[in-house]
């Protein structure tokens, strides 16, 4: 069984890719195929931070309340 925390982060990750999927999907008619791996890369990287930036403010945010 996994530990608390690894799930978190695998939750974070799930959510990271499911965003930036559709964030590939919506764009996907705009770009050429070859193009479109990178676009789903810059996607993640993107979204895997935004993700990342919410988890540390709701961790601060909760810590004060």
């Amino acid at each position: 069984m996994a530990a608390p925390a690894s799930r978190k982060i695998v939750l974070w990750v799930v959510i990271a890719a499911a965003a930036s999927a559709v964030l590939t999907w919506v764009e996907r008619a705009e770009h050429h195929p070859p193009n479109l791996a990178v676009i789903a890369a810059i996607h993640f990287v993107f979204m895997l931070a935004a993700v990342a930036l919410a988890a540390g403010v709701w961790r601060i945010v909760r810590r004060r309340g």
